[in-house]
Order: structure tokens, then C-alpha cells, then sequence
């Protein structure tokens, strides 16, 4: 199975219930790779931001890292090729932290905790950052991610953004 199954399978079992999302989920199966924007790491490596899907219920996007660092402090700022207006929920699979900014400001994001066991709701933290590892969602608009700086590692990760 191809990664893009792969995720299509976790996201469809894992994320999303409701019909509608599901039958929206069926598309990917079929899309090609859209519009992309990227950025050179200020170290090393390239942060890129590929939109899978864009259509009036459902824009996806998955941002892919190949030996990205940014050393320097500050953030370095790549803006999505497709602007969320509404919402999203995510997952940062070691794309290292960054926060999720609408017109420049960063945004709370709602970090998803696991429950202890089967019989208790997981909850949410309310963030300034995505942290790596965590699944999120955010409940508002967003355009650009801020990778964040003086980072000492290099990462080669990917994050997945669905939504619209």
C-alpha cells in the first residue's frame, strides 16, 4: 500500500466519521498533486507545501521536509498555496514545531490529548505551537505555517493538514 493509502486509510479511521468527510476523502485516491510552495531552510533542506485536494467542501494539504533546519532564531514563514477560512485538523509526523499564523499572528491551536483508556474522552490544549507527534485542530482561518527557529535538528518529516 502507497503512502498516500496509507494515509487516506489512517485519516478515514482514525479522524474523520461523518459521512460526508468520507465520501470527500474518496477524491484523494484520484487527485494529482496541485499547486506547491516551498522554502530553503536557512541551514539546510527545503519545507515544502503541496495541495492534494481544493474544492468547495475540502482543501488538503501535506507539507514534506527533506533535511529541513532552520538555525537561526525566528521563524521562517511558508505560506500555504491554499488558504484555510474555516478550520482544519492535522497531524505533525516529526516536521518539527511551528505555529499556524492568519495574516502574520500566530493562532491557538487545539492540541489533541490521548485518553488513558477506552472508557474517557480525550482532550484539548489550547497552544500557540504545534509541538511534534501531536494531532491538532484549529477552529479558525490560517494561511502560513512559522517554522520555527533555532532549531538544532534537521528534520524529514511531514505534516497533513485537512480542512477548509
Amino acid at each position: 500500500m502507497g503512502i498516500l493509502a496509507n494515509l487516506i486509510s489512517f485519516v478515514s479511521g482514525t479522524l474523520a466519521r461523518s459521512s460526508e468527510v468520507n465520501s470527500n476523502l474518496a477524491l484523494i485516491a484520484n487527485a494529482i498533486p496541485g499547486t506547491t510552495t516551498s522554502v530553503n531552510g536557512p541551514t539546510t533542506g527545503t519545507a515544502t507545501a503541496t495541495v492534494l485536494i481544493n474544492n468547495a467542501n475540502v482543501i488538503m494539504t501535506v507539507i514534506t521536509f527533506s533535511s529541513y533546519r532552520n538555525g537561526p532564531s525566528g521563524d521562517q514563514n511558508l505560506a500555504l498555496p491554499v488558504p484555510y477560512l474555516h478550520s482544519a485538523i492535522g497531524l505533525n509526523g516529526s516536521g518539527g514545531v511551528f505555529h499556524m499564523k492568519s495574516s502574520g499572528t500566530s493562532q491557538t491551536v487545539e492540541i489533541h490529548n490521548v485518553p488513558p483508556d477506552c472508557s474517557t474522552d480525550g482532550t484539548v490544549t489550547g497552544c500557540d505551537n504545534v509541538r511534534q507527534n501531536a494531532t491538532f485542530h484549529i477552529d479558525h482561518s490560517f494561511d502560513t505555517l512559522g517554522l520555527f527557529g533555532s532549531d538544532s535538528a534537521t528534520h524529514n518529516g511531514i505534516i497533513f493538514l485537512i480542512g477548509s
